[in-house]
């Protein structure tokens, strides 16, 4: 078993620069992924899968911590939500106590190493709350709109939007808000209750679709080929996209600037590398707006980074 990893690694990299070759392994490792994991069959044991998506849950929140405001007391995209509901939505119901269970010692550990005076008891509150709404979201989308997600339809992609994305982060946002404020750390529920929503429903609208999109699909992708011209095209749009969104957030406006021109980037992604090129320009968009807005700060004053707001203004 270890002997076919170790050889497919090696085969990866012998082929890095054969961009043909590079496709076919990526879809055979997508493909025992997306299929293997969602019937309960893998190559791995559950064990390794938990421990990578604990370590993975961990690496996302310390990255969602990098793209929020420095000076901030707020997570303005709390990217393991969407993280969270994504794996819930790729594995049978089986494995979900496994994975819910796998997440605490990181979210244990994120809260520790960002508060001076850590207490369980809201730590384990602030988990509650993400676990209830990544469970939540995912019971509801399988139960109403489909065992195996893959936003082939458009069904699917408002199921997902709407149950996931904005009703069950609702509820881990009301968790969320009433520790924060039981525990005065907060003295507004309402104010809480709103960056806390919007950090998680962020990250759900935004990076759930896109590991959904990348993983739970594979088939769709069998026929892609990966060409040198194409290759060239991505690299001019996802790097046009990134310049043009720093001169509009950094030497221009900051977050109040007019953003319907980056909508070009999106169009251009989504006609010519279909769903999966769209969901990862949104992404890469999302995660470049905020960095460029809470490191550079363009816009925004003490106030509105001390009290969180805006996080809600990122995600509109």
């Amino acid at each position: 078993m270890q002997g076919q990893a170790a050889e497919m690694v090696e085969r990866h990299f012998r082929s890095i620069f054969n961009a043909r070759a590079t496709a076919l392994l990526y879809k055979a490792v997508v493909l025992q992924f997306a299929t293997g994991r969602g019937n309960g069959q893998t190559a791995y044991p559950l064990w390794q899968w938990t421990a990578l998506f604990s370590l993975a849950y961990f690496v996302c929140a310390e990255a969602g911590n990098y793209l929020s405001a420095p000076s901030g007391n707020y997570v303005s995209f709390w990217l393991p939500a969407g993280l969270f509901a994504a794996v819930l939505l790729l594995n049978p119901r089986r494995e979900w106590l496994v994975l819910s269970l796998a997440a605490l010692p990181a979210n244990l550990a994120f809260d520790c190493f960002h508060d001076a005076r850590p207490k369980i008891v809201v730590m384990l509150f602030f988990y509650l709350a993400n676990v209830t709404q990544a469970v939540t979201g995912a019971w509801l989308v399988r139960r109403f709109v489909s065992e195996k997600p893959a936003l082939a339809s458009l069904n699917e992609f408002l199921g997902v939007i709407g149950f996931a994305g904005v009703f069950s982060t609702m509820l881990g946002a009301a968790i969320g808000a009433a520790t924060l404020k039981e525990f005065g750390l907060s003295p507004s529920f309402v104010q809480s209750w709103k960056v806390w929503w919007s950090s998680c429903a962020m990250a759900v609208l935004i990076f759930t679709p896109l590991i959904l999109k990348w993983f739970a699909a594979p088939e769709a992708s069998r026929s892609e080929k990966i060409s040198f011209k194409r290759s060239v095209e991505a690299v001019l749009l996802f790097g046009g996209l990134a310049g043009f969104f720093w001169y509009l957030l950094v030497p221009g406006g900051g977050i109040n600037a007019p953003k319907i021109p980056v909508l070009i980037f999106i169009l251009w992604a989504g006609l010519r590398f279909g769903l999966r090129g769209a969901s990862l320009a949104i992404f890469l968009l999302a995660v470049l707006s905020a960095f460029y807005t809470t490191h550079y700060l363009k816009g925004l004053s003490a106030q509105e980074i001390s009290a969180g707001g805006y996080v809600f203004t990122l995600r509109c």
